[in-house]
């Protein structure tokens, strides 16, 4: 999960048609027995799986086309489960509340949207202005809505980076109480998530130590190493990009490099390879470049 900025995408004009209201209107009065109007929610949602690159909003999967991710509402329309609430049928069709997610995070979460115990106070009724809903209260960063004190995180709202990490072996752990329950709604830790990660970083494993291993055979120079660990050490700065599958892991590895790729060869016993790894790691750091320039006359 990565965090989204939404600011500079425009609300949906169909919000401020006379028919919209009307369906709002239809809605509060049926509550919880309203029939989704899927046709809103295409409507509603238009930009929004582009503004996630085509990932969903939980656990990162990238889809090839946008037809492949559902919109989930972030705060359940339906009855929650575990808890005697109806559901936040009010948030039907609200803008804000729309998540791209794909059908394994979306079926795990279903309409489970725990609050801190004792301390989030949960939204029961929808907020009302002068017998009309008060969109601004409906807004998911609202401060009834953050009063709430939601254990899920929202990528909108929250920043995933401090409540997520990822390990080498592909898996996912909280940071704090509200990502330990992310992952645990979400079951970010299912097999087919933890293995897809740690395909991620085998790949990228494997693609630093090959020239390393023709550098040690005698196969290539050390200038040619270099070059090579260079071009490696740029798609893992590259896999950074919201834009690539598990861009957050993609963060992982850079920022957290002695962990994924150092400590390995430590603990194989390859002294020579760490030190010439650790090397061209420090001055790509610095220089952009494994190579440190040469000084200045």
């Amino acid at each position: 999960m990565i965090h989204i900025d939404r600011s500079h995408l425009p609300s949906p004009g169909v919000v401020e048609s006379e028919e919209f209201k009307k369906l709002i209107e239809t809605l509060l009065s049926k509550k919880s027995e309203h029939n989704l109007k899927r046709h809103y929610i295409r409507q509603l949602s238009k930009g929004l799986k582009g503004l996630y690159n085509k990932k969903c909003g939980y656990c990162e999967t990238k889809f090839k086309t946008e037809s492949s991710l559902s919109m989930d509402h972030y705060r359940p329309k339906g009855k929650l489960i575990g808890e005697d609430h109806p559901g936040y049928y009010w948030l039907c069709y609200e803008w804000t509340n729309l998540v791209p997610v794909c059908s394994g995070c979306n079926n795990a979460k279903s309409t489970k949207f725990p609050l801190v115990p004792s301390k989030g106070k949960r939204v029961t009724e929808p907020p009302m202005d002068n017998g009309c809903l008060d969109m601004e209260a409906c807004l998911v960063d609202s401060g009834i809505h953050i009063a709430e004190e939601p254990l899920l995180l929202n990528p909108e709202v929250d920043r995933p980076e401090e409540h997520l990490v990822f390990l080498p072996t592909g898996e996912i752990n909280g940071t704090s109480l509200k990502g330990e329950n992310s992952i645990k709604i979400c079951q970010l830790d299912r097999d087919e998530l933890i293995g897809a990660r740690k395909g991620v970083i085998d790949k990228l494993f494997k693609a630093v130590i090959i020239p390393l291993r023709q550098f040690f055979k005698e196969e290539i120079n050390k200038k040619n190493l270099l070059s090579d660990l260079n071009k490696e050490l740029s798609k893992m700065k590259e896999a950074q990009n919201p834009q690539k599958n598990y861009s957050r892991l993609g963060w992982f590895l850079f920022e957290e490099f002695e962990r994924f790729f150092i400590q390995p060869l430590r603990k194989k016993g390859k002294n020579e390879s760490v030190k010439i790894l650790e090397e061209a790691f420090s001055n790509f750091q610095q220089y952009g470049t494994c190579r440190k320039p040469k000084a200045q006359p």
